[in-house]
């Protein structure tokens, strides 16, 4: 790539050389011609002047003249030769890769704001996904257990098993098409809008338009439609197994055992009676448990998440705004004015109210490519004339 752009830079330059030579040939060419032409002239004016000398004053008008033009053709071929020398000067024309990210500090932070998106759209919907198949799990698993006694029923007045497990399929089949109905829009048309919104405040941007991903929409029913019939049509299956008879009587409980706290001396004694039996049932119905702890562990990684990104930048705009920079206002003025001008300048800061403190400093913003990113940086140059009174007063006004 670097060979292409030194070989192309080249031939721009022969290019740009060449223009520039023929156009001062040309101008010698007509500045040539000029001066052949004042000769000529001048010639013919000395021999009138030679033939009739009374009438030489009468030439001093066209003589004058003559010599304006002279000096005019003298300027002109100064001009012509300090241009030739400036062509061959000359420095080497070079080209500078940059992407819009180094010119455009707009397009930078746009796609800087899309990457943050793009990071949190690939963290946030997992948690709440697993959290909603859990509680769809523990849910409809609950309520083919409850419907025990119903089925039993059924059973016994000659209904099929398929007939028996319609109930379940049609109830998970309209929850999981009707949530995902609703998740799908505020998915695709309500959620994108307002953080787009949010977002987007700084920035001028046409309609934003959120057509569906028809793809991720069907994903995301599917995975709906499974967790909630496939639980509830499991549990069935299994209860179906049974004659209707023991199914219409209560189910009776699992049978307890002895839990790994009852094995520590001189701790279960201490356990109120109510405290022992919530530990035992925890350790009986070990899948309850475990989907009840997983849910509440993705419920509270969401909240400390929201509060701690919250918290981080309220205090980045504390420690960027009152621990490194300790300055208000910079005021910038032009480096070529004249000395006049800058006095008034200074003085005019000098008088304003509300200014405390103030220093010189030299100010540029430049661009910085860290080695492990791709996209420059924007880096604010600060030079103060006197580091001790930068150290001193850092109040750069």
């Amino acid at each position: 790539m670097t060979h292409r752009l030194t070989k192309r830079a080249d031939h721009r330059q022969t290019q740009l050389t060449t223009a520039a030579s023929d156009k001062l040939n040309a101008a010698q060419k007509r500045l040539t011609a000029k001066q052949n032409t004042l000769t000529a002239t001048k010639a013919k004016l000395s021999a009138a002047i030679k033939q009739d000398p009374q009438a030489a004053s009468q030439y001093k008008t066209q003589e004058a003249a003559l010599a304006k033009q002279q000096a005019k053709l003298t300027v002109a071929q100064k001009s012509l030769t300090a241009q030739r020398q400036s062509l061959k000067k000359t420095s080497q024309l070079t080209y500078e890769i940059q992407s819009r990210n180094d010119y455009n500090s707009g397009y930078n932070q746009y796609g800087e704001d899309a990457k943050r998106i793009d990071v949190l759209a690939n963290t946030f919907p997992i948690i709440f996904f697993a959290v909603a198949i859990m509680v769809t799990l523990i849910t409809m698993t609950r309520m083919a257990e409850e419907k025990r006694q119903e089925l039993g029923v059924l059973g016994a007045l000659g209904y099929t098993k398929h007939d028996a497990m319609k109930v379940f399929i049609i109830y998970g089949v309209l929850a999981g098409l009707l949530g995902s109905a609703v998740g799908a829009w505020f998915g695709t048309s309500f959620l994108p809008r307002k953080i787009f919104a949010a977002y987007a405040a700084n920035f001028t941007m046409p309609s934003f338009q959120t057509p569906p991903s028809l793809l991720w929409i069907s994903v995301a029913v599917i995975i709906s439609l499974l967790c909630a019939t496939l639980p509830a049509i499991i549990v069935a299956t299994k209860q179906l197994r049974e004659v209707p008879a023991v199914l219409m009587a209560p189910k009776p409980p699992k049978s307890g055992s002895k839990v790994l706290l009852e094995r520590i001396p001189g701790l279960w004694q201490h356990l109120s009676f109510n405290h022992k039996v919530t530990i035992r049932n925890l350790f009986r119905y070990k899948s309850r448990m475990l989907m009840t702890i997983l849910g509440v562990l993705g419920c509270t990684a969401l909240l400390i998440t929201g509060f701690g990104i919250r918290d981080s930048l309220n205090g980045i705009v504390k420690t960027q705004y009152s621990d490194i920079i300790h300055y208000d206002v910079i005021g910038v003025f032009n480096p070529n004015a004249t000395s006049a001008s800058r006095k008034a300048y200074e003085k005019k800061v000098d008088d304003l109210k509300g200014v405390k403190n103030n220093t010189k400093v030299y100010y540029e913003s430049v661009t910085a490519k860290p080695t492990d990113e791709v996209t420059n940086q924007s880096v604010s140059l600060i030079v103060p004339k006197s580091t001790k009174a930068f150290k001193k007063r850092r109040y750069p006004a």
